[in-house]
């Protein structure tokens, strides 16, 4: 189980953003940061693995700065699924959109 280099450089990251996927119904990428605050992107898979193999945690973070609930994964069967609360993806769908129309088959990652 492969995951992103940059998310295995910290234990604690926060979710500043989301992609959503074809037809809005799924998040397909997630905008994030670290303790020293620079954004990187990443596919939700990747995220959500990082978070069931114990590696780290990832929060909510909110456009004034306030961190939000702890993301958990849900196993659905289409693949791991972000949430809170174990059930619900309401939160993270009220977070800042973005597009990944210049990278859609991979991730950006500023640190290595």
């Amino acid at each position: 189980m492969e995951i992103a280099m940059s998310l295995s450089s910290y234990r604690i990251v926060f979710i500043t953003g989301i992609c959503l996927g074809l037809g809005n119904r799924t998040i397909q990428s997630v905008r994030w940061c670290g303790d020293e605050g620079t954004d990187e992107e990443s596919p939700a898979g990747d995220l959500a693995r990082w978070i069931v193999t114990g590696r780290g945690h990832a929060y909510l973070r909110w456009p004034n700065g306030a961190t939000g609930p702890r993301v958990s994964v849900r196993n659905e069967a289409t693949g791991l699924q972000l949430c809170t609360e174990q059930t619900d993806q309401t939160l993270l769908l009220g977070l800042p959109r973005f597009s990944t129309r210049a990278s859609r088959t991979s991730a950006r990652h500023r640190r290595s």
